[in-house]
């Protein structure tokens, strides 16, 4: 498991970003630079911003921070108050009357005049205050969801980032990408070609997330349902912890045909994407969930109508929720495929795992007389090479040997059971999601040492 010393114990699958942002420290030592931390809702990126932050006090820096909230988009200054709310007043006493009292009076700290605060006032009294604060120790401006700055504050920001040139200053600030609402402040345009730096937050590893499970007090996970969280949370950290304690909640043991369970907390997050579906594009969604490796051919297949299922996968893809690419249709996050087919009736599920053994069947039968042609990356088949006896675009790859997960299902007197672990993502008889079923050498029924 990667661990790093210092400020940085206890976070866990994150030695490369870690590392990335010592050396971001490393350039602000010597000149102004700008960090983003970018990534979706829930991936850790304020665990990397606190990191950093801490990596600079640790250093001795001086460190501004501020964690503005949508709520507070609307008051202006607010951010800028909790910047300088750590600066002593000696540095504040040196600035020029007319930015002090400025920035005074935008803080509220002084009456107001006849007539609001120069705004261009109080930009060069922060401006002032980094540099004042550069010539003892290195500055890192720290803003925790830049996009939610008021625009006031924003825009002081801006100003003082745009005229940092030889000072030992940094900006350290996250921005959250994918379905968060979009506000309007950007920090993009803030730098000269070459001063921003972008660090994008990614999923974490299945041991990296067994050890944030673990660590957060709670009785270790079997490995098979760290592997399962893992699949339907993609990696995500938060959404991990959050299914993992719906999984605890739950209580008793999961039949092998339930889904995992998402908690509530988790569905105001994907619902907004799933609601914009179409009938046509929520009923393509569910055979693409219930499928291990849904190809566009098999799931219009498995539809009956198949107008309708070229139109509702439009409209799928027009929502955010699929994605094609090579053929392979593709859920835009692991998250949306679980919410969706837990969502799902028993019954809508039922129907569609049988069109989906019905599809699989077909396509074993042609088969038997048809040459072979694999949608993957394997090369195609041809005449005189030995004849595959099934079809990889449905029926997945072979089982890895008799003592797998998938050996129950391989009985010859036992054909359905076969059809649909070759077809469906949640095959009879097994709770392990396919990706870690199918893989041979994988170990699915124990922790790495």
């Amino acid at each position: 498991m990667e661990r790093s010393a210092g400020p940085d114990v206890g976070i866990h699958g994150r030695a490369t970003e870690l590392a990335r942002l010592s050396r971001f420290l490393d350039e602000v030592a010597g000149h102004p630079a700008a960090l983003l931390i970018e990534g979706e809702a829930g991936i850790g990126k304020t665990t990397l911003w606190s990191a950093g932050i801490d990596q600079a006090r640790h250093r001795g820096w001086q460190v501004l921070t501020c964690r503005p909230v949508q709520a507070e988009a609307a008051l202006s200054f607010s951010a800028l108050g909790d910047l300088l709310e750590p600066v002593p007043e000696a540095v504040l006493g040196g600035l020029p009357g007319p930015q002090r009292r400025a920035l005074d009076v935008a803080l509220l700290r002084a009456e107001p005049g006849p007539e609001p605060p120069d705004q261009r006032a109080v930009a060069v009294a922060f401006l002032g205050v980094i540099r004042a604060l550069a010539e003892a120790a290195p500055v890192i401006v720290g803003v925790d969801d830049l996009p939610w700055l008021d625009r006031a504050s924003s825009d002081v920001l801006e100003y003082a980032q745009r005229r940092l040139t030889t000072q030992r200053a940094g900006l350290l600030a996250t921005v959250a990408t994918g379905d968060a609402p979009s506000p309007a402040v950007s920090a993009r345009d803030w730098f000269p070609a070459g001063q921003l730096q972008v660090l994008t937050a990614g999923p974490l590893s299945v041991p990296a997330l067994d050890a944030v499970l673990r660590a957060k007090g709670g009785p270790p996970e079997p490995w098979p349902e760290v592997v399962e969280v893992h699949e339907a949370s993609g990696g995500n950290p938060y959404f991990a912890l959050e299914l993992a304690a719906a999984l605890g909640a739950h209580g008793r043991r999961r039949g092998s045909r339930q889904p995992l369970p998402v908690p509530g907390s988790l569905r105001p997050l994907v619902q907004r994407r799933l609601a914009a579906l179409s009938p046509a594009g929520r009923e393509v969604a569910l055979v693409a969930a219930a499928a291990a490796a849904p190809t566009v051919g098999v799931v219009l297949a498995a539809c009956a109508d198949e107008q309708a299922a070229r139109d509702g996968l439009d409209s799928a893809e027009e929502a955010g929720v699929l994605s094609i690419d090579d053929d392979r249709v593709r859920f835009a996050h692991p998250l949306l495929r679980s919410v969706h087919y837990a969502s799902a009736t028993g019954r809508q599920r039922r129907r569609a795992h049988q069109r989906l053994a019905r599809v699989t069947g077909a396509a074993r039968a042609r088969c038997a007389t048809w040459p072979w042609q694999p949608t993957g990356p394997t090369s195609h088949w041809r005449p005189g090479s030995p004849r595959p006896h099934r079809s990889p675009a449905v029926a997945g790859p072979r089982s890895p040997g008799r003592n797998s997960p998938t050996s129950r299902c391989a009985s010859p007197r036992r054909t359905s059971r076969r059809r649909a672990c070759g077809a469906c993502s949640t095959p009879a008889g097994s709770t392990w999601p396919r990706s870690t079923r199918m893989e041979p050498g994988n170990c699915w029924s124990r922790r790495p040492s």
